[in-house]
C-alpha cells in the first residue's frame, strides 16, 4: 500500500483501487506555486527534514529559472 502524495484528480483511480491512501485526514487548498512539507510535530529541525527541505527548496528554486 502506497502513500498519496499529489491531488485528488491525478491519484482518484490509485485512490479508489486502495494502491494509494491519504496519510492525512484533512487536505490542503494547494497554490499553483506551492510547496508544503509536513513533518511529525517536534522533528521539523532534524537534521533529516533540513536536508531534505533544503534539498526541496533548491529544487523549486531550479524549476523556475
Amino acid at each position: 500500500m502506497g502513500i498519496a502524495m499529489g491531488d485528488n484528480i491525478t491519484a482518484a483511480e490509485e485512490l479508489a483501487q486502495g494502491a494509494l491512501v491519504r496519510p492525512l485526514k484533512g487536505s490542503l487548498k494547494a497554490s499553483p506555486k506551492g510547496y508544503y512539507v509536513l513533518t511529525q510535530k517536534g522533528r521539523e529541525n532534524s537534521p533529516l527534514s533540513k536536508v531534505f527541505i533544503e534539498w526541496i527548496f533548491n529544487e523549486a528554486r531550479n524549476a523556475t529559472d
